[in-house]
């Protein structure tokens, strides 16, 4: 069960370090991000991988958004 974000969380996620919040996300979606980090691509994504980062919550959510900065997707 993930826990719920403070609003002041989501408003100060740019501010968040990847080596930060890598070690918080759920490892399945971490490997995902990971990947995606690495290649700078998320061509390779599998549907199931779309709806799971789709449905992030919590620690996950925060994770794929300070990802998609990282990625200059933001």
């Amino acid at each position: 069960m993930s826990r719920n974000l403070a609003v002041s969380e989501l408003e100060r996620f740019p501010e968040l370090d990847w080596f930060t919040i890598a070690p918080r996300i759920r490892t399945e979606l971490r490997v995902i991000l990971e990947r995606m980090l690495e290649a700078r691509d998320a061509s390779w994504l599998t549907h199931h991988q779309c709806l799971q980062l789709a449905n992030a919550e919590g620690d996950d959510l925060l994770g794929l958004l300070v990802a998609a900065i990282k990625l200059g997707r933001w």
